[in-house]
Parts: structure tokens; C-alpha cells; sequence
């Protein structure tokens, strides 16, 4: 049972922090971004299973809301690079390690 409040905790707090929902373009977004450190906008867009509305339209709000950083590459000014900004990667890195935590408590 405490295993499970841990977990909804960890969904809950996630939500809360970042105001995003699971599982939605703008959390998928921040999950590679995650993985990855920097992508381009096409190849956050390539694994992002939305239209290019939706897609482009989330990426922007990840952006006002201060989630990610936008950085111009110098040898192509037209290509812009994303990534976490540092707190949101910082928190990741707690949130993953207390999911970590849990899994190992919860399976046997």
C-alpha cells in the first residue's frame, strides 16, 4: 500500500511541478528531451506521436512555461536546439530516482 501511495505521489507531484499531464505531447516532448539532452524541433517532432499543430503548439507552451530552452546552433543559424532547463532536469533526476526507489520496494 505504501508502494502505491509512493507512486501517486511521484504522478501527482510531477503534475503539480511541472503542470503538464502524463502521457501527453508536451510530457512525451519532455521525456526525450530527458533522454537526449538537446534535439532539433524535427526530431522531437519524429517522435512525438501528434500532429504538427498539436506538436508545435506544445513545444511553445513548454516554452512560455519555462520547461525548455531554445539555442541556435552557430553553424546554422536557422536550426534551433532544445532542452530541459536545469530545474526541470534536476527534478527528473529526483522523480526518476524515487520511482526507482519504489520499483525496487514494490517487486519482490
Amino acid at each position: 500500500e505504501s508502494e502505491s501511495r509512493s507512486l501517486v505521489q511521484f504522478l501527482r507531484s510531477t503534475r503539480a511541478n511541472l503542470k503538464i499531464l502524463f502521457f501527453t505531447c508536451e510530457y512525451q516532448t519532455i521525456l526525450h528531451l530527458y533522454d537526449r539532452t538537446t534535439c532539433s524541433a524535427g526530431e522531437l517532432r519524429s517522435l512525438c506521436d501528434v500532429s504538427d499543430t498539436k506538436f508545435f503548439t506544445s513545444l511553445k507552451s513548454l516554452d512560455r512555461k519555462g520547461l525548455v530552452q531554445v539555442a541556435q546552433e552557430d553553424s546554422d543559424q536557422r536550426r534551433r536546439n532544445y532542452s530541459l532547463t536545469p530545474w526541470v532536469h534536476e527534478y527528473l533526476d529526483g522523480a526518476h530516482r524515487n520511482l526507482r526507489d519504489w520499483i525496487v520496494r514494490a517487486i519482490p
